[in-house]
């Protein structure tokens, strides 16, 4: 038996825990600071003859089956799925629904497929590393890991609702896993029998006989109308747009330093040297032809880009303007849980301490229960790659909880940097594609959030993140400029904007592109654009000079 949590006593051979009833509540609640639901697989049965719940833990009957009336069977079997699905201790494990349950899908920790074939094997990775677990612990059951503290989020089971008895080399390999997951890690629930099961149940003449205990009840159902209207009205829920009150709001407060104006040049001649060119020698230099050849050399190196980065597997972290998951087993409804990744993405030098990310999470009053429920939260819903490994694995750690994300979640910003440093190597329409692919990436201002939360990223990253944006942006611009090629040029700098507002140097870029174009309203329209910037954001600021003098060199060019 697992020892009782503290605070308990323990009775009858440790079958009972006891605590009593002078316990202050206060105390109480510091003794469940931590403490993770100790049997997250307790479904209700039905009621017996005096009107009490009868409950089976589902992890500790690892194999379960319901016999007898049919229909009776798959309503219990769904009475009981709508109650792990939404039971407020269901952050701590995994549920999956094979051949019903549809309806549910929407909820964040449901998974519903076809066949049980179709998990299978991941119930055996899991369950080999359950067991692997409880063996380097040196633990009896997953309920004593939970109780005792150790690698306290490793022992979130998966539960399996079936509504057909699985074929036998199916059923033999679920028996199977169960055993070798040991004491806990992995409940299965069939309707149907099945004869290696651990716990029959019965259902007959409208009540349920729990077989190894000899105890009847009133089943606990919920009929095929019923199961429909929860699926309407879960469909109506999620069809129904709503904030999340955990994202958080752009700072408009932090600074970015502004870059000011480089020389531009044109393109190299055939001896390599590089000459100095003002807008209106541009113009004339650059004939439409070049122009066209130019931008098709530029698209068609940038479509090999960006199709050799989508064919890779994994999960993409967007982080380079509104915050985006993409690639994982189910979409992340939990704020705190997106930016966990979030955070993890961006912290990959070596794993992060659990303490360390409640305080970057929740500062100053941060819970581990909290970490625990948005870390299983995570780790669900990101899932697994091609090959049965956790996007967010566990990290065997001794007393200590550390974590970090598989080498197969990618950050945007890390390939925005990757190929930056690319195009640093390369000259032309090469390396104008190459920055073409990594300000593609680009979607807004870094953390581009609504609500709250995410104060780690706004001391510092987010700006800096910002001003590598501007620094890539204006050097693809510089190089379309002197390739004459103002669309390009343009479309550089708004990219830019979208991650630096105000940056001057970017507007100036904009200028150019206008001039390029013989634009002269366009130059003007971009300067009226950043002084109704300037305006908004800085009523007592003011345009820096060189772009003043960039203005006016660019204005006064055109008039000639």
């Amino acid at each position: 038996m697992s020892p009782a949590p503290p605070g308990f006593t323990t009775r009858q051979r440790g079958r009972r825990w006891v605590l009593s009833r002078n316990t202050d509540l206060d105390d109480l609640e510091e003794l469940a600071e931590g403490v993770p639901a100790p049997l997250p697989g307790l479904v209700t049965l039905g009621a017996d003859d005096r009107g009490a719940r009868v409950l089976l833990d589902l992890e500790e009957a690892g194999l379960a089956c319901i016999g007898g009336d049919r229909d009776l069977a798959r309503q219990l079997l769904f009475a009981a799925a709508t109650e792990l699905a939404t039971s407020p201790y269901g952050e701590f494990y995994s549920l999956v629904l094979v051949g019903f349950g549809a309806g549910l899908a929407p909820l964040e920790r449901v998974r519903v497929v076809a066949s049980i074939e179709e998990v299978i094997d991941d119930l055996e990775r899991d369950a080999a590393e359950i067991g692997r677990l409880l063996e380097d612990h040196q633990l009896g059951s997953t309920l004593e890991g939970r109780m005792t503290g150790v690698a306290v989020d490793a022992w979130a089971p998966t539960l399996v609702l079936c509504a057909k008895r699985p074929p036998a080399r199916l059923a033999h390999r679920l028996t199977d896993l169960i055993d070798r997951a040991g004491n806990g890690g992995v409940g299965v629930l069939v309707a149907g029998e099945m004869a290696t099961a651990a716990v029959s149940l019965e259902i007959a003449d409208g009540l349920l006989e729990v077989v190894p205990m000899g105890v009847s009840v009133v089943p606990q159902t919920l009929s095929a109308e019923e199961e429909a209207n929860v699926g309407e009205l879960l469909e109506m829920v999620f069809d129904e747009p709503g904030p999340d009150d955990e994202a958080r709001s752009w700072s408009e407060d932090h600074e970015v330093d502004l870059l000011w104006p480089e020389v531009v040049t044109a393109p190299a001649d055939e001896e390599g040297d590089v000459e100095a060119l003002d807008v209106d020698e541009w113009v004339s230099a650059t004939t439409e032809a070049d122009g066209k050849c130019w931008a098709s050399t530029v698209a068609t190196a940038t479509e090999e880009i960006d199709e050799e980065v989508a064919e890779q597997p994994g999960v993409l972290v967007g982080v380079l303007g509104p915050i985006e998951i993409t690639g994982g087993a189910a979409v992340i409804d939990r704020g705190k849980s997106i930016e966990l990744v979030a955070y993890l993405a961006t912290h990959r030098t070596s794993p992060v301490d659990a303490a360390v990310l409640m305080e970057a999470l929740w500062p100053g009053k941060a819970k581990t229960t909290s970490t625990l429920n948005t870390t299983t939260t995570a780790r669900t819903c990101l899932g697994k790659d091609l090959g049965g490994a956790l996007y967010l694995p566990r990290i065997p750690g001794g007393g200590a909880r550390l974590y970090r994300l598989s080498d197969l979640v990618r950050l945007d910003y890390e390939i925005f940097l990757v190929r930056v440093r690319r195009a640093a190597g390369q000259e032309g329409p090469e390396a104008i594609a190459t920055l073409r692919s990594a300000l593609s990436l680009v979607r807004g201002r870094p953390f581009e959030v609504l609500g709250r939360g995410y104060e780690w990223a706004f001391v510092g990253l987010a700006t800096r993140m910002a001003e590598d944006v501007a620094d890539g942006a204006h050097r693809m611009a510089t190089l379309c400029l002197a390739a004459g090629d103002p669309e390009g040029a343009r479309w550089a700098a708004q990219q830019g904007l979208l991650a630096s507002e105000g940056n001057e140097q970017l507007f100036r870029d904009r200028m150019s592109a206008e001039a390029l174009s013989g634009n002269r309203a366009g130059v003007r329209a971009v300067m009226e654009d950043l002084t109704t910037f300037v305006d908004a954001e800085e009523p007592y600021g003011s345009i820096h000079p060189d772009t003043v003098a960039h203005f006016k060199e660019l204005t006064a060019a055109a008039a000639r």
